[in-house]
């Protein structure tokens, strides 16, 4: 039984349509990769990978330190009382600081936000943010230029605008 009546072979049409598709299929992940969002969210990541042994003596300083910091979060839907008490090695409060904050979203950009906390009380600083969304957010603490070298960092939930 030869097949040679002058027709395609059944099995080409399937290599080629196979091959086809598959070729579609990447085109079209490469298209939408390329143009997409690319996840990252810091700016400057590739610099700030150049400068990480300074991260680390920078860190290294800090736990000298041995200060002990406590986070409370007062969720009120669309914003947020954020109270740092921050104490010595000592159980002192660490008084007179310039601590600037920020609230980060880890999975989108563009909602981050930048301020600055005072001291009510010596040794606990507090600020006010606007929470415009719900879900999973990280506080980022450092001292101020005229403080030593401090930062903190801690993931939170709120709840976000009603």
């Amino acid at each position: 039984m030869n097949s040679r009546s002058g027709g395609v072979n059944g099995w080409l049409v399937a290599a080629i349509c196979f091959f086809v598709t598959v070729l579609t299929v990447n085109v079209t992940l490469i298209y939408f990769s390329r143009t997409s969002w690319t996840g990252l969210t810091t700016v400057g990541h590739y610099q700030q990978g150049l400068q990480f042994n300074q991260v680390l003596m920078a860190q290294q300083a800090q736990e000298q330190l041995q200060w002990r910091p406590s986070l409370r979060v007062t969720d009120h839907g669309s914003h947020a009382l954020l109270e740092m008490t921050l104490r010595d090695r000592d159980n002192r409060p660490v008084t007179g600081l310039q601590m600037n904050g920020a609230l980060y979203r880890p999975v989108q950009d563009g909602h981050d936000q930048a301020w600055a906390m005072q001291e009510q009380e010596p040794g606990r600083y507090v600020a006010q943010v606007v929470v415009p969304l719900p879900g999973s957010w990280e506080v980022r603490l450092q001292g101020g230029p005229e403080s030593p070298p401090w930062r903190f960092v801690e993931r939170i939930q709120l709840r976000g605008e009603p």
